[in-house]
């Protein structure tokens, strides 16, 4: 009866390598026009381009390696397909036993690693572009609440970005291997995993909320006719997309934690930072 297969969970649609290169195809379109047109409209207007801008450059960058790395995995057949089976008897397995590995699972997660250190410090170069463009636009004297409260966030979220990088750097302390090596060998080495990744989600969309939440009393002191202050409000809170981006990327960690090390789960069939 131990060695009985057990039914696989069903993979959800964020697992399917379909979705997988859509995304990673669409995203980086959509980005590239939206920095253009942003660096556009600076020039048009004789700005110089400040720290908010420039911050847009590399938060860019590292979306189109995140994705890069993605479409390979795909191309690779790897990421978004079922794991390669071990036997002879199945052409497909649910999971691979956590003490086996292979070729596409070590590709799988060696593209997981690299969109991980790609993701954390391009999240935190585009939540930093929001809160200078704040600085700049609200901040035109030298002191006052709001000055020093933008600054502890841009403060908190550089200290973040750092501080996650490293976590998820060592989250296997220096067993590097550990990450693209068996489950089994995940689970000795790499213990807080999971923890890190909940705690990463959760804080991403804290610090999103916040960051949303920032100019909406800062615009309703300014000396504006209510009409006008409701639609720059509402312009604003365009930027709720993020915060959408961030619940999505919650409910999939919280999904992955509560499942942990199953064996139904396949482990080749995910996405990794699925919006």
């Amino acid at each position: 009866m131990e060695n009985e297969p057990m039914e696989p969970l069903g993979a959800r649609y964020y697992q399917n390598a379909g979705y997988n290169l859509a995304i990673s195809i669409i995203f980086p379109m959509l980005n590239t026009l939206v920095v253009s047109a942003r660096f556009y409209a600076r020039k048009r207007q004789k700005m110089s381009l400040q720290a908010d801008d420039w911050l847009t450059i590399p938060a860019l960058i590292l979306l189109m390696g995140s994705c890069a790395s993605m479409i390979a995995g795909v191309a690779k057949h790897a990421s978004g397909y079922p794991t390669p089976s071990m036997t002879e008897q199945r052409s497909l397995t649910s999971r691979s036993e956590l003490n086996i590995v292979n070729s596409a699972t070590v590709i799988v997660t060696k593209i997981e690693l690299a969109v991980d250190l790609m993701t954390i410090p391009g999240l935190a170069c585009a939540k930093l572009s929001f809160l200078f463009f704040y600085h700049r636009i609200f901040c035109t004297h030298g002191t006052g609440f709001p000055r020093l409260f933008i600054i502890t966030m841009i403060c908190a979220v550089a200290v973040w970005g750092a501080a996650f990088e490293l976590a998820y750097l060592f989250m296997c302390g220096t067993h590097f291997s550990a990450w693209w090596g068996t489950a089994e060998n995940t689970m000795k080495y790499c213990q807080n995993s999971l923890r890190t990744e909940y705690g990463f989600t959760l804080s991403d969309f804290l610090t999103d909320a916040i960051i949303l939440l920032i100019p909406l009393p800062l615009l309703w002191n300014l000396q504006l006719r209510t009409a006008k202050k409701i639609a720059v409000s509402l312009v604003f809170l365009l930027g709720s997309v993020a915060i959408g981006a961030s619940i999505g990327r919650f409910v999939i960690i919280w999904e992955i934690v509560n499942m942990g090390f199953d064996r139904r789960a396949d482990q080749n069939c995910k996405s990794f930072k699925a919006p």
